[in-house]
This record gives structure tokens, C-alpha cells and sequence, in this order.
């Protein structure tokens, strides 16, 4: 199917049709405009597909443009997303490629992510969502951190650039077998990371992801159980993506690969990859209440 701004009869039902969740307004712009790859699409589309005023368009676009896309306002026409020689869309302050990680980058995973551009660690965040025993999953993700989390001895930095993220869930599983879940976890990150950037690290425990010696991804996993079984389980995860530097013992993708790469993009694969894995072995669900234990990498 072609794209509804250049073809004709398509209707916004139809389109909307194989997208799971509404999405939020501003995620709506961003997939259009991004699919028009530089073409300019009118307000009026837009507002007629995202269910909404050619106002709440403008504001939405507005806001996107604030937050660093490279949005242009066509007047009358509409508007679009202004892209490099390559045709890809860039970052409106530093022209560099965009690797945003906002909610609405997401789509129909937008309402449980949940965006800081800098807190302590996410898994404190993720911990206490848990104790307001949120009534789902969350994705929680960071710009950077302050006070992460890491092996002991070892390091991990977590500065501008890398990808920084913790996962919320209330698996049905015995605590006797939360290892499932890390193991998936780690299997799924390698996957995602060789997919994305063509890196295969090594794995030499479910927790470390290693690249030439040095550190270039790690888990890190806290679960609260009643009895035998637990109750909320958070999931760490750390990757190196675009860092230029981050010190002797650990390794970025940039500084393998010599170029910028989407955490987006990486994210998504991870979090497709993970939740396969947990579809086939079964590891979905939802207990209540709550006591703890966790593990460190």
C-alpha cells in the first residue's frame, strides 16, 4: 500500500486499521513525515489520520520541533521533515542523525515508556512504579545516568549517547527460574546488537556483553517475590552506542564501527527479540503483592 498522501482512495480507517494502539499526536506526525522521506504533508492529512484539529497538528508539531527535530513549517502546504544528502532525518541543533528516545518514538508502545533526560539510575525509577504497582509494564529509559549500576569489580559509565534503559514486568514465574528470563534477556541483546550494528560480542556470563576484551553491554535484574513466585521483576540494560569514549575497560559501537548508530532503532529490536523469546517459553502474566531479592552484575 502506498503512502496515503500520494495515494488516492485510501482512507484514514484503513491506514489506522493495523496499528494496534492510538497513537499520540505527535507520534503521528513523526510517522508521516518520516514516510514522506523530505515531502511535504499537509496539516489536514495529518489531522485526518491522527483523529484530531489541524490546531493540535500545529502545536504537536510545535513541540516536536522544540524537542530537536528538524520539522519545517510549509505554510499553507503543511509541513515536513528535513533530511540530510542520504535522505535521513537529522538532529535540528547539531545536524548529526537523529537518535531520539522519546515516548512517541515508539508507537504502539508509547504509553509505557517513560523518558528522563537524566536521573540517578532507571532502576530506581522502575522500583518504585513497582510499589505503586503500576497496572502494567514499563519501559523506563534515560539520557544519561548518575548513579548506575555495574559489576563489582568493574566500571560503567553512563554518559550522553549510550543506551540506558530498565524494563518493568510482573512475570507469572517461581523465583526458582527468573534465570530464564536473563538468559532470554542476554540472548536477545546479542541478537539485537548484531542485527543493528553487525557486532557480535561475547557473552561470557548472561550479564556482560564483552567486544575485544571490553564491556560493551550488561543486565542488571531486581525481582520482588511472595513465597515462590515472583512478583514484579525490573531488567537493566545497559549498551555503549554512541559514546566516542567511555574509558580503558569498556568499548562504544561507534568507536567498532566508526559511525553513529539509532538506540531507537536498537531498543526496538531488543524489545521484539525479548518478547518473542518469553512468548515461546511462556513467561507471561501478572502476580500480586510483593518481598524482595536482588541480583547483581
Amino acid at each position: 500500500m502506498g503512502h496515503p498522501y500520494h495515494t488516492e482512495g485510501i482512507s484514514a480507517q484503513a491506514y489506522a486499521a493495523g496499528i494496534k494502539t492510538k497513537l499520540s499526536t505527535k507520534a503521528w506526525v513523526l510517522k508521516l513525515l518520516r514516510e514522506a522521506r523530505g515531502s511535504v504533508v499537509s496539516g489536514e492529512t495529518i489531522a485526518s489520520l491522527a483523529g484530531c484539529s489541524r490546531v493540535a497538528v500545529w502545536k504537536a508539531a510545535e513541540a516536536l520541533r522544540e524537542a530537536g527535530y528538524a520539522i519545517e513549517s510549509c505554510g499553507k502546504e503543511g509541513y515536513r521533515l528535513v533530511t540530510n544528502s542520504k535522505g535521513e532525518p537529522f538532529h535540528a541543533a547539531s545536524y548529526a542523525m537523529e537518535d531520539f528516545l522519546y515516548p512517541w518514538e515508539f508507537e504502539e508502545l508509547e504509553e509505557e515508556v517513560i523518558y528522563y533526560k537524566e536521573t540517578d539510575s532507571t532502576m530506581n525509577r522502575a522500583r518504585e512504579l513497582a510499589a505503586r504497582r503500576i497496572p502494567g509494564p514499563a519501559i523506563i529509559v534515560a539520557e544519561t545516568q548518575t548513579a548506575s549500576k555495574a559489576q563489582d569489580p568493574g566500571s560503567w559509565h553512563a554518559g550522553a549517547g549510550g543506551l540506558f534503559c530498565t524494563l518493568l514486568e510482573w512475570p507469572a514465574l517461581p523465583v526458582s527460574l527468573y534465570h530464564h528470563l536473563i538468559q532470554e534477556a542476554s540472548e536477545a541483546l546479542q541478537k539485537a546488537i548484531f542485527d543493528e550494528m553487525g557486532i557480535e560480542p561475547a557473552v561470557p556470563a548472561p550479564h556482560h556483553l564483552m567486544v575485544q576484551g571490553k564491556k560493551l553491554a550488561g543486565l542488571f535484574w531486581e525481582f520482588f517475590a511472595e513465597l515462590d513466585h515472583i512478583t514484579w521483576f525490573s531488567l537493566g540494560v545497559g549498551v555503549h552506542v554512541n559514546e566516542p569514549f567511555v574509558g580503558p575497560e569498556e568499548i562504544s559501537c561507534y568507536q567498532l564501527t566508526g559511525r553513529f548508530h539509532s538506540r531507537r532503532n536498537l531498543l526496538l529490536r531488543f524489545l521484539r527479540y525479548y518478547k518473542q523469546t518469553k512468548q515461546e517459553g511462556g513467561f507471561y502474566g501478572r502476580n500480586e503483592s510483593a518481598v524482595g531479592i536482588h541480583g547483581t552484575i
